[in-house]
C-alpha cells in the first residue's frame, strides 16, 4: 500500500469507490421523497402530501395490504408510465456518475499508479489535480475552483437530502417521528451532524478513512438492504399489475448479488 494512505486499508476505499457509483441511498429515498412532495402518481392533486402519505401508510399497517391502489387495467397502465421519467432521470444520473468516475480512476490510476501515490488526506487536492495539469496547466486552477462549488453544493443539498432520506426510513418504523413535521426533522437533523461532523473534521481522523466508511454504509450495505426490501416488496406486497416482471427481478437480484461480492471478499 502507498506511504500516504496507511491509515485506510485499499479495500475499504475501493468499497468507498462503489459505494460513490451507486449514488447512495441517500439519494434514492430521497428521490422518491421529493416526487411525493411534487405530487407525482397519486400524490397528485393532494393537498398535503405528508398527511395523506401518512394516512396511507398507516393503512398499510393496520390492514396489511396496500388498498389504495387502483385495480383498473388503464390506471396500472398509467402508473407504469408515470415511472418512465423517473427511471429514465436515476438512469442518466448513474450514467453520469459512472462515466466521470470511471475516468476520473482509469487517469488517476495511469498517472499516479506508477508513483504508488493515493489522494491522501494532507495533500487531498494536490494529488488530484495532477490529473487536470497534466492535460493543461490552466485546468488546474479551474479543478480548484469546480472543487469549491462542489463541495458547497453537497453541503446545500446534503442536508436536505440526507434527512429526507432519514425521515422516510426512520418514520417507516418510527410511528412518533410521522408526528413530527418534516421541518423540525430537518432542524434537528441539520443540528445533529453539525454537532458531530465539525469536531471529527477537527479530531485529525483521516478524511478518506471517514469518507471510505460513510460511503461504505450509505453506497454499498444500505444500497444492499434497499435493494432487498425493494424486490421483496414488489412481489410480496404490491398488487400483481404494480409487480415487476421477470426480467426487472432477475436484474435486480443480479445486481445485489454484484454488490454483496464486493463485501465477500473484503473479509474473506
Amino acid at each position: 500500500m502507498p506511504d500516504n494512505t496507511k491509515s485506510t486499508p485499499e479495500s475499504l476505499i475501493m468499497l468507498g469507490y462503489l459505494g460513490t457509483l451507486t449514488i447512495t441511498i441517500i439519494m434514492l429515498v430521497g428521490y422518491s421523497g421529493w416526487l411525493k412532495l411534487k405530487g407525482w402518481g397519486i400524490f397528485k392533486g393532494k393537498e398535503d402530501p405528508e398527511d395523506f402519505s401518512h394516512e396511507m401508510f398507516e393503512s398499510f399497517e393496520k390492514n396489511g395490504r396496500l388498498e389504495y391502489l387502483p385495480d383498473d387495467a388503464s390506471e396500472i397502465r398509467k402508473a407504469h408510465l408515470l415511472l418512465r421519467p423517473p427511471l429514465v432521470d436515476l438512469a442518466i444520473a448513474f450514467l453520469v456518475v459512472a462515466v466521470v468516475s470511471s475516468a476520473y480512476m482509469l487517469a488517476g490510476a495511469y498517472l499516479m499508479g506508477p508513483k504508488h501515490i493515493l489522494p491522501s488526506d494532507i495533500n487531498l487536492l494536490k494529488e488530484q489535480a495532477v490529473i487536470f495539469s497534466n492535460i493543461d496547466r490552466w485546468l488546474e486552477p479551474l479543478y480548484k475552483i469546480s472543487v469549491f462549488f462542489a463541495l458547497f453544493g453537497t453541503v446545500y443539498a446534503g442536508f436536505e437530502a440526507a434527512s429526507r432520506m432519514l425521515y422516510e426510513t426512520i418514520g417507516a418504523v418510527a410511528p412518533k417521528i410521522r408526528n413530527v413535521s418534516y421541518k423540525k426533522f430537518m432542524i434537528f437533523i441539520s443540528v445533529y451532524l453539525l454537532a458531530t461532523g465539525i469536531p471529527l473534521a477537527l479530531s485529525g481522523i483521516s478524511i478518506i478513512l471517514m469518507l471510505s466508511i460513510t460511503l461504505l454504509f450509505i453506497g454499498v450495505v444500505g444500497v444492499i438492504i434497499y435493494g432487498i426490501g425493494a424486490v421483496y416488496f414488489s412481489q410480496k406486497v404490491l398488487p400483481p399489475g404494480y409487480r415487476m416482471g421477470r426480467l426487472g427481478t432477475a436484474v435486480a437480484v443480479l445486481a445485489i448479488i454484484m454488490m454483496s461480492l464486493p463485501l465477500v471478499f473484503m473479509f474473506a
